[in-house]
């Protein structure tokens, strides 16, 4: 199996200071007690997440962008309800108690949630970069007050067993395919039970990796564009004090972005055909 690296990250229970601050914003703002890893990565590079906050702050925090991926919602279930398996798999079988089966749904249906609005999020944060946008002076989100679900931990690399690990190089070929170089937040979230991790890959290996599929995506990767480029045209003027990115950190996000959105259009695909498979 090819080797599949994970980002580097500053995790969520490490961030301080201001990235802390971005970080618990955008959890807020999204609805959901996680912040992606495509944040986690922005944060490794110096002012990129700062930035990157002004610019999609106030369209991630005016739901703006979570209409926007609620038509990307929309699309996959229109398409993907043929795409399940037979029989659901019972999370009781694999030995979790109702609590845990609790939060194993609640984690994935985060995820549901939180990538569309991420998509079209990136999408447009590639648009304003390649157009050499500027974005507002930046300036620290306020402490969030909100009160979210709590899900599950999500799991570090260092010191995970080798057979997890293979596990969830596997989930990724599965899932963001062979050539991806990350390995899903999603699925580190339930290395407590390998056995889940094996269940999820019995059930992407029934679905296959079919030319429906494969087109699915492809639909949500276009409407993703169309719908960054309608916010991309009212992004109001930034103002006094706009700040663009130097050359080298509109590259680095840039690339970020071109590496992340394909992979959160599958996740997309993959979470609303994952969902409907597990029962309690």
């Amino acid at each position: 199996m090819p080797e599949t690296q994970p980002f580097p990250e500053i995790p969520f229970a490490e961030a301080t200071g201001d990235i802390r601050l971005i970080y618990d914003a955008i959890s807020e703002a999204l609805g959901v007690g996680l912040v992606n890893l495509v944040y986690r990565h922005l944060a490794t590079k110096q002012g990129c997440l700062e930035w990157t906050w002004s610019l999609l702050g106030p369209n991630l925090q005016d739901g703006t962008l979570a209409r926007h991926g609620e038509r990307l919602v929309a699309l996959v279930g229109e398409n993907a309800g043929a795409a399940h398996a037979s029989p659901a798999i019972s999370l009781a079988s694999l030995g979790l108690d109702d609590r845990d089966a609790a939060s194993v749904l609640c984690t994935i249906d985060a995820y549901n949630r939180a990538n569309p609005v991420n998509a079209v999020a990136f999408q447009l944060l590639h648009m304003a970069v390649k157009g050499d946008f500027a974005a507002p002076r930046y300036v620290a989100p306020p402490r969030g007050r909100a009160s979210l679900d709590a899900l599950l931990p999500i799991a570090a690399f260092d010191g995970l067993p080798t057979a997890t690990h293979d596990l969830l190089r596997q989930l990724a070929v599965q899932t963001v395919g062979a050539n991806a170089p990350m390995i899903p937040s999603l699925f580190r979230h339930f290395t407590d039970w390998p056995n889940l991790l094996e269940a999820f890959s019995e059930i992407f290996r029934a679905l296959g990796d079919s030319a429906e599929r494969e087109a699915l995506v492809a639909r949500v990767m276009a409407a993703v564009g169309e719908q960054a480029g309608a916010v991309l045209d009212d992004l109001p003027d930034p103002g006094d004090g706009a700040v663009r990115l130097a050359p080298p950190l509109r590259t680095a996000v840039a690339e970020t972005a071109t590496n992340f959105v394909p992979a959160i259009c599958n996740m997309i695909v993959i979470g609303a055909m994952l969902r409907p498979n597990l029962g309690r």
